[in-house]
């Protein structure tokens, strides 16, 4: 059971930070079958859902941990918790940050504080061309 004090300072955390999640579609708007010039099925990346969250670094044994496995670009996102974001997996989906910083997800987690906070292990994996 937490403390008023430290229900209070996860109240008081403020998401601040545009976080788009896009998921990989083989269907354009009109749900037609999206094909490459030879005829085989193409998919893209197309924006599911805009949220706000807080970027976390790695830090500590954590970043050390990472490091050891050559992902210490590893960063996580601490987002409140929404049913839908149960949804988001490993291979369908992934992070655009500061719109252009592309992460691909690496692991979720809810974490256990009542449902009130959702993680998003992320690596960054490039930038958006513009």
């Amino acid at each position: 059971m937490k403390s008023k004090k430290e229900v209070m300072k996860d109240l008081a955390a403020k998401p601040r930070r545009r976080i788009v999640i896009q998921k990989k579609t083989s269907k354009d708007e009109n749900g037609n079958q999206l094909l490459d010039e030879w005829g085989n099925p193409d998919e893209q990346w197309s924006d599911w859902r805009i949220i706000w969250g807080q970027r976390l670094e790695l830090f500590g044994s954590e970043y050390y941990a990472a490091a050891q496995i050559g992902e210490e670009k590893t960063i996580k996102f601490k987002i409140r918790y929404v049913t839908f974001l149960e949804e988001v997996d490993t291979v369908k989906f992934r992070i655009i940050y500061k719109d252009k910083e592309i992460f691909d997800i690496k692991d979720t987690d809810s974490l256990n504080d009542n449902g009130m906070w959702f993680i998003i292990k992320a690596e960054k994996s490039g930038e958006l061309d513009e």
